[in-house]
């Protein structure tokens, strides 16, 4: 995901404006969908390059998330 590859490159604060780029013209289930792909990617991260190089790319999603008016995203739980 380039998500995780651009928090490895100490890049999170292009993740924002991915997500956008990703989003910008399907439905809100499918938004949806992609935000639960991006945060499971952001999750498995931070584990392998620390949380201060995931910063940025977490407040670039809330900020997506914000000016789409999206108060609450469901998680998908695991089976």
């Amino acid at each position: 995901m380039q998500c995780a590859m651009l928090c490895a490159q100490r890049r999170g604060d292009a993740v924002g404006p991915l997500f956008n780029d990703s989003v910008s013209k399907i439905s809100q289930q499918d938004l949806e969908a992609t935000f639960n792909i991006f945060r499971e990617a952001l999750l498995l991260t931070v584990g392998f390059v620390g949380l201060p190089a995931c910063m940025p790319a977490v407040f670039g999603l809330v900020a997506e998330l914000k000016r789409r008016r999206l108060d609450e995203v469901p998680q998908v739980s695991p089976r």
